[in-house]
């Protein structure tokens, strides 16, 4: 299975494996046996950082931790971060920098690694062809503005989140000035019905911030 992502999210490796899982599942026929079920490799090209490391390609199986002793080879996983590329000279990169540099460069790159490569020369024709059709770009301009969209959401709920949160430290400051008040009060022999009618606060709490006090 090879996709694309041009975001993640924090749950992007537990993703991965769903995906994994559903596609080796999908062998499980009657009368199958385990010895032809056939290895699953999972392959993301993420146009955003997903992992902790600095190098472009991470690939990840199925080990022990204590002696890299493998379980089984059919669990394979490979993640391509295209922030992380970083290629000093086209003629000395390798096929596979060589590719996802092709799609996350220029025009001018591009077709400058198109003229060393007939695959590459197919892809960019591709894309021409394809850059042609109407309905292509259409398509293309609604899953930007979709992108762009699901960006902003993600921003205004990180900023609805920040807001409570500050509406919760006011309210969280305020009842602790409230209880202060209300203990300072009892201290000086105030008595419980007086403080409630000075703070205006109801007289069950308190009492009740009185008794946790005195407990």
């Amino acid at each position: 299975n090879v996709e694309m992502q041009y975001q993640g999210h924090k749950a992007f490796p537990e993703r991965m494996l769903m995906y994994w899982a559903k596609m080796y599942g999908s062998q499980d026929k009657a009368g199958k046996s385990y010895r032809e079920l056939k290895k699953a490799v999972q392959i993301v090209i993420a146009n955003f950082e997903l992992l902790s490391k600095s190098h472009y390609h991470s690939m990840f199986q199925l080990m022990d931790p204590e002696d890299g002793t493998a379980f089984s080879s059919h669990l394979e996983m490979h993640v391509l971060e295209l922030p992380n590329l970083r290629v000093e000279s086209l003629t000395e990169a390798n096929d596979l920098e060589k590719w996802l540099l092709f799609m996350k460069s220029d025009r001018k790159t591009k077709e400058a690694l198109a003229m060393d490569s007939s695959t590459l020369r197919e892809a960019l024709s591709e894309i021409e062809r394809l850059s042609q059709n109407p309905e292509t770009v259409r398509m293309a301009i609604s899953r930007e503005i979709h992108l762009k969209d699901q960006l902003q959401r993600e921003e205004d709920a990180e900023f609805r989140g920040i807001e409570k949160g500050i509406e919760k430290g006011i309210d969280e400051g305020k009842h602790l000035q409230s209880q202060e008040i209300i203990l300072n009060m009892h201290a000086e022999n105030v008595p419980a019905e007086t403080i409630a009618k000075l703070t205006k606060i109801p007289i069950e709490k308190v009492i009740r911030i009185i008794e946790l006090k005195g407990q």
